[in-house]
């Protein structure tokens, strides 16, 4: 399961069974949800995608369901603190999050991939420890009792391990997190970034190493981007951060157009090949602000702040200050009305809300 759905499941858990005072200690602590995606195995996994991908796309289904199934616990929970409700109205939704394990066989059913089972196994495991928290409150509600809240704790706890680790496993045995040769230059091919890779490092961590940047070759890329997309429940990907490691992958024309930055001096200053190097410049600096903030703000947030950030990024791929100006004015002007909703909002303008340098006449 995603840390987001983890999130949203474990802390509404927390808040149905807690009472009063103690629904803040039982609480989750907050992980950083997920946005992001990953990918298969080629030569063998071919003939296979399409099962491969029906599962994941059952799983990814089951996972919001379940989500849901937690944040209707998390709701009445809330209401019954407030006196609105009985807690008998908690039980209902804590015998559909009791199931959690069922639907996981009933909905998903079993990986035929031996790659995802480890992952998956991971998953029916927290679904049982799940289930016993789940029971452990019914029975409370049922007995009238105060709820054994040391007893929660520990297994609520076991449970979002558990859901964790699924998820690592389950990414990691994606194409997208397959081992990469480390090459530089222009060519396209799957491999992994180094001078990229470096100057995202620097752009994010303020030190030569730590992030790793992806590329991709075309046929690769359309099986990374099925397997992760169908995952994480998107569709078309230009970019995307690995939410278990410090790690981005890149679509093969942005790389394309990143070395010709890089490695070819290409400054074009008008027009579509202009604008082509002002994209891959945002969407290099969107994914990198996805890892700065941990995951944790919107696609609109992350846009607008990346995009505020795309010069001190130009710079670091070899610019001059006056072409990564004239590509961050001309992202601006020309290319962020065009985003998807999701990627824009009101706020982000010259003194707005989300404005990095309130007062300041430089925009963005």
């Amino acid at each position: 399961m995603r840390p987001a759905l983890l999130l949203l499941l474990l802390g509404a858990l927390a808040a149905g069974c807690s009472e009063d005072k103690d629904a803040e200690r039982a609480a989750a602590p907050k992980t950083p949800p997920k946005q992001q995606e990953s990918a298969k195995r080629q030569s063998q996994d071919v003939p296979d995608q399409g099962r491969d991908i029906a599962w994941l796309k059952r799983l990814h289904r089951w996972e919001v369901n379940l989500s849901q199934d937690a944040v209707a616990v998390g709701k009445v929970g809330r209401i019954v603190q407030l006196g609105g409700r009985d807690k008998e109205a908690l039980r209902r939704p804590l015998v559909q999050l009791s199931r959690c394990e069922k639907n996981l066989l009933r909905v998903v059913g079993e990986p035929a991939a031996a790659r995802y089972r480890p992952g998956y196994d991971l998953l029916a495991e927290a679904c049982r420890t799940l289930k016993g928290v789940a029971l452990q409150m019914i029975h409370s509600i049922d007995a009238d009792d105060p709820p054994p809240m040391k007893d929660i704790d520990r297994d609520g706890a076991r449970s979002r391990k558990l859901f964790t680790r699924g998820t690592a496993r389950l990414e990691a045995s994606m194409r997208a997190n397959r081992p990469l040769p480390v090459t530089r230059g222009s060519r396209e091919e799957s491999k992994v970034e180094p001078q990229l890779s470096r100057f995202v490092s620097r752009f994010v961590l303020h030190k030569p190493r730590g992030i790793e940047v992806r590329c991709w070759s075309k046929d690769e890329w359309r099986f990374v981007t099925k397997e992760w997309g169908t995952y994480i429940g998107t569709g078309d990907i230009q970019g995307f951060v690995h939410s278990t490691r410090l790690r981005t992958s890149v679509a093969p024309r942005i790389c394309k157009q990143l070395a010709g930055l890089m490695y070819h001096d290409e400054r074009p200053t008008e027009g579509e090949p202009m604008w082509r190097k002002a994209e891959a410049v945002a969407i290099l600096a969107h994914e990198a602000e996805h890892i700065r903030n941990g995951l944790r703000a919107s696609e609109a947030v992350t846009e607008c702040q990346g995009m505020q950030r795309m010069r001190r990024l130009a710079r670091l791929l070899g610019t001059s200050q006056d072409y990564a100006d004239l590509l961050a004015e001309s992202y601006w002007s020309e290319l962020y009305q065009y985003n998807l909703k999701e990627y824009k909002t009101a706020d982000c303008r010259d003194d707005g809300t989300l404005d990095l340098r309130p007062g300041n006449d430089l925009w963005p």
